[in-house]
């Protein structure tokens, strides 16, 4: 009876031990899956930050640029309606406003009407 008892508590230990080993197997497996994901969510993380680091710099890229265009946009419609307004002025003896005069060429619609005399003044000071 003890050699039979010792038989079956040894199959017994014999299959704990086996079930141990493949859990071990399957622990150090899911272990080596789950540090590789880390690394590559690591290395995503760090691309992330790289584009939108890029898309900052762009962002601000586009913001100087649109201000140099408007501020280029505004500078060039101010000095075609000073021109005109000054066209305008040497060949009548009446001083209609910039808005009349820009009106005749398409340029600012939507401005409130200034004096011409007043804009070329402005003109001069700007530009002095």
């Amino acid at each position: 009876m003890i050699p039979l008892q010792l038989t079956e508590r040894e199959e017994q230990l014999s299959t704990v031990s086996s079930r141990f080993l493949q859990l071990r197997q399957d622990f150090e497996y899911n272990l080596q899956l789950l540090d590789g994901r880390d690394a590559e969510l690591m290395q995503y993380e760090a691309e992330v930050e790289g584009l939108q680091s890029g898309l900052e710099q762009q962002g601000c890229l586009v913001e100087e640029l649109q201000a140099s265009l408007s501020k280029a946009q505004t500078g060039k419609t101010f000095a075609t309606v000073t021109r005109l307004a000054f066209i305008e002025n040497s060949t009548s003896e009446s001083h209609p406003c910039c808005w009349t005069v820009a009106a005749q060429h398409g340029l600012l619609t939507g401005v409130d009407p200034v004096p011409c005399h007043l804009l070329l003044r402005c003109y001069h000071l700007s530009a002095a």
